[in-house]
């Protein structure tokens, strides 16, 4: 068992949600900001199929092997490693 729990946030409360709000914010950094048709500034190219190859791309290439900047460690090395659930029932 993955033991994950839903937790609703309430609307407008980023901080509610803050590892998906930071990882939002490392995909548009990263990622999108680098694009074609980026804050519409030419229109996009990408079909949703071509779109979601470069998101798989960027998930498994990058951002899972880049380390970490306050642990230093990359995140498939943390998920591979001992540790990765931060505690067992």
């Amino acid at each position: 068992a993955l033991k994950i729990q839903l937790v609703n946030s309430i609307p407008g409360r980023p901080q509610d949600k803050g590892k998906v709000e930071r990882f939002f914010l490392t995909l548009f950094q990263q990622l999108l900001e680098g694009l074609p048709g980026y804050a519409l500034k030419v229109k996009a190219i990408f079909t949703l199929t071509q779109f979601s190859v470069i998101l798989e791309e960027f998930i498994v290439d990058i951002y899972h092997k880049t380390p970490h900047g306050t642990t230093g460690i990359a995140s498939i090395d943390r998920c591979n490693g001992d540790g990765f659930l931060p505690f067992s029932y």
